[in-house]
């Protein structure tokens, strides 16, 4: 994952474009992978229902959101 994950990002960024981390793993984990991959927003620790919750603040705020996911 990660291999594919960093310039995956990187490509994103180029077009202004921001990723967050939204993950029921643990925080510190959470945040070592978000920094191997470049991602600076982490949310750690969610439910499901909180992971809802937080993609809608994050399209509240921001309009159009896309989501990619292991489905787990």
């Amino acid at each position: 994952m990660l291999p594919k994950a960093q310039p995956a990002i990187a490509a994103l960024r180029e077009r202004g474009l921001d990723a967050t981390l939204l993950t029921g793993d643990l925080a510190q984990a959470a945040e070592r992978i978000a920094a191997l991959v470049g991602i600076k927003n982490v949310q750690a620790g969610l439910s499901p229902e909180a992971k809802r919750l937080a993609l809608n603040r994050l399209r509240d705020d921001h309009g159009s959101v896309a989501m990619v996911g292991d489905g787990q």
